[in-house]
């Protein structure tokens, strides 16, 4: 079995070994070659032992057609599937537990257009120090991303940045976790000047800590999951230069709030109710918004949809109005990052009047999204 974990690990074409007889004669010749990358398949296939000099195998063109076939189902994989990930917990909750929240970091990793080949976990009553899971685990996990060739490892933990560079070095893949996917799908979904702002700043509050434990997975991914918003120079910058851009968008960030003051004045001269629309991520609260007040707010059953808050007028009976606002959802651990960054958005809900907590009541863990 060593064998064969080695076979995979080290990407061998093929791996053989040969039994001695108690003569000292070679006896049967045990072979086993890797096939190429799929979701269904095997990582290698054994072949029938049989004696040194009866070995059917003409080495030389096997070599060359396996080669052959690697690289053509490889190619042809990762132009159908784009990126690839496998979804990755350890922690001391338990099973259920722990699939659950693999099942929200699914929905994460899709709503950034990513495809999640497979999901691992271990239960384990404190993280490893250098890998967060188990050494034999993590030897798994690259197991199956090597026979699913798979791109990406996201785990549903925060790495420290010693984590996250122990494991890229032995994997060699790019690895991110749970906060780094939410920051690129706010990265993705921003639009308004005021949204992509604080997105930058959440980044760079996020990444200022973590500047000399980087990983590679930055300059590897060359603009794909992990890398948007501030950019490679921004992220390889020094801090003291990261420090200026946080301080330079906290500034902008203070211009935000007082516009948004100034709102906050002409509604209330205007003496209009506010209602604020709130709940979970994806529960439907857009959805409301445009049903009372015959709007066309962009709506998609994917999470974080909408981060910048919208206000419609409200009609109501007997010829009164109301402001209906809907703003970002939440999420279980949202990361405290994009809560400070987010301040000017949230404070929106100090004016409310009243609060409409939309809840998807076929969500599995309900008392939760409460």
């Amino acid at each position: 079995q060593e064998d064969l974990t080695m076979l995979g690990l080290l990407r061998l074409d093929m791996i053989g070994t040969v039994d001695v007889t108690p003569k000292g004669e070679p006896g049967l010749l045990s072979l086993a070659h890797l096939n190429p990358p799929s979701p269904q398949g095997p990582l290698y296939t054994l072949l029938k032992p049989t004696l040194v000099h009866q070995c059917p195998v003409s080495f030389e063109t096997f070599i060359r057609e396996l080669e052959s076939d690697l690289q053509r189902r490889s190619g042809s994989q990762t132009m159908a599937q784009g990126q690839t990930a496998i979804l990755v917990s350890a922690s001391p909750k338990s099973k259920a537990e722990q699939e659950e929240h693999l099942t929200e970091l699914a929905e994460l990793a899709s709503s950034a257009d990513l495809t999640v080949i497979d999901r691992l976990f271990q239960r384990t009553e404190r993280g490893h120090h250098r890998f967060q899971l188990g050494s034999g685990k993590l030897k798994d996990v690259l197991m199956q991303a090597m026979q699913k060739g798979v791109d990406l490892l996201i785990f549903d933990q925060d790495l420290a940045p010693a984590q996250l560079r122990a494991i890229e070095e032995v994997t060699d893949l790019t690895v991110i976790d749970r906060t780094q996917l939410i920051l690129d799908i706010f990265a993705q979904r921003a639009h308004s000047r005021e949204g992509k702002v604080q997105v930058e700043l959440a980044q760079l509050r996020y990444l200022l800590p973590r500047l000399s434990g980087q990983g590679t997975s930055l300059s590897r991914l060359g603009g794909g999951i992990g890398s948007r918003g501030p950019g490679e120079t921004k992220l390889e910058t020094d801090r003291r230069r990261i420090r200026e851009r946080i301080d330079h968008l906290e500034r902008e960030i203070e211009g935000f709030a007082r516009h948004q003051d100034q709102r906050r004045s002409r509604r209330v001269r205007q003496e209009f109710p506010v209602l604020s629309i709130v709940g979970y991520t994806n529960a439907g609260k857009s959805t409301l918004l445009n049903a009372l007040t015959n709007s066309v707010v962009s709506t998609a059953p994917r999470v974080f949809e909408t981060l910048d808050t919208t206000s419609r007028r409200l009609h109501l009976p007997h010829g009164h109005e109301a402001i209906l606002t809907d703003t970002v959802g939440f999420i279980r651990d949202l990361p405290k990052d994009l809560l400070a960054a987010f301040r000017t958005t949230l404070d929106e809900l100090h004016d409310a009047d009243l609060f409409l907590h939309v809840v998807d009541a076929g969500a599995k863990d309900l008392d939760a999204h409460i």
